[in-house]
C-alpha cells in the first residue's frame, strides 16, 4: 500500500489542509481510471492528456513512437483523508485485472494547503 504523509499540513494551511494527489496511468486504461474516480465522488480534478514517460529502470517508457509506444494520462485533485483513502482503494482493486496492472497504475499524495 503507498505509504502516506501524515504529518500537519503547512502552517498556512492550518485544520483546513488537505491531501494533493497525482494518478498516472497508461492512456489505454484512463475510463476505468476516470471512472474509479467519479465512484469515489472526487468532486473535481484536472487532467493532462498524453504525458510522456522515461522509465530508466523498468519497461515503463512512453515515449509515443515506435521504440516507446504509448502515452500517460494525469490527474491532480485534492481531497480529505477519507476520499484519498476511498480513492486508493478503488485504484488497488483495478490492479487485480492483470491488464491494467500490467499499463500500470501510480498514486502519490502530499499534504497541501490552499494559499489564495
Amino acid at each position: 500500500m503507498t505509504e502516506r504523509y501524515d504529518a500537519a499540513p503547512p502552517a498556512a494551511g492550518g485544520a483546513d489542509g488537505f491531501n494533493m494527489v497525482w494518478v498516472v496511468f497508461g492512456e489505454t486504461i484512463r475510463d476505468e481510471v476516470m471512472e474509479a474516480l467519479d465512484d469515489c465522488d472526487v468532486p473535481f480534478y484536472s487532467v493532462w492528456r498524453d504525458v510522456l514517460a522515461r522509465d530508466n529502470e523498468g519497461e515503463g517508457t512512453r515515449w509515443d513512437d515506435a521504440v516507446f509506444p504509448g502515452k500517460n494520462w494525469m490527474v491532480q485533485f485534492v481531497c480529505d483523508d477519507a476520499r484519498l483513502d476511498d480513492a486508493m482503494s478503488a485504484l488497488s482493486r483495478l490492479l487485480q485485472d492483470p491488464f491494467i496492472a500490467q499499463s500500470g497504475i501510480r498514486l502519490y499524495a502530499n499534504r497541501a494547503a490552499r494559499l489564495l
